[in-house]
């Protein structure tokens, strides 16, 4: 299990915290709706497969969550289009998960989780702090908090305390 987790950061490298300064409204709607879309679409997969109860809660609450993050987002970019699909990477690692089964989607899944909202805390913090829209800005400040508390709460399951 640890070589697919090692295999797992070499094939999709966890994204250095978002130190930009320059990340445009497109480009934020972009990532941050795909981010979106992983997190509904792999905790949909973890609430059937996954064998720890701790994950299965974990997993829900991400369904809920970012269900309506996904409507804040939609109502916060006004003309800007929301991607129709996740990224090529986010579908790779669904993929990943849909052949993974009992603690081997259970430790991937927590993988995933820790390195996506690492990368999505960076992201919204950096464009609350520096965005450029407004209404996007709101959207990724008033998110961040959720966000903050999804990766400690995968922080707190993966490490077992």
């Amino acid at each position: 299990m640890k070589r697919l987790a090692t295999a797992l950061l070499i094939l999709f490298p966890l994204a250095a915290p978002a130190q930009e300064t320059d990340v445009d409204p497109p480009a934020f709607v972009g990532m941050a709706a795909s981010s979106n879309a992983f997190e509904i679409r792999s905790s949909q997969m973890a609430t059937d497969k996954a064998t720890d109860p701790a994950l299965k809660d974990f997993a829900a609450r991400m369904i809920a969550d970012h269900e309506k993050a996904g409507a804040d987002l939609k109502a916060a970019a006004g003309d800007i289009p929301l991607p129709a699909e996740p990224t090529a990477e986010h579908m790779a690692m669904i993929g990943l998960l849909e052949n993974a089964r009992g603690a081997e989607f259970d430790n991937l899944y927590k993988t995933m989780q820790v390195r996506a909202h690492a990368e999505a805390v960076g992201l919204f913090q950096t464009f609350a702090e520096t965005g450029s829209d407004p209404d996007l800005q709101a959207f990724a400040a008033a998110t961040l908090p959720t966000l903050e508390e999804h990766r400690a709460h995968i922080e707190e399951i993966t490490t077992g305390q």
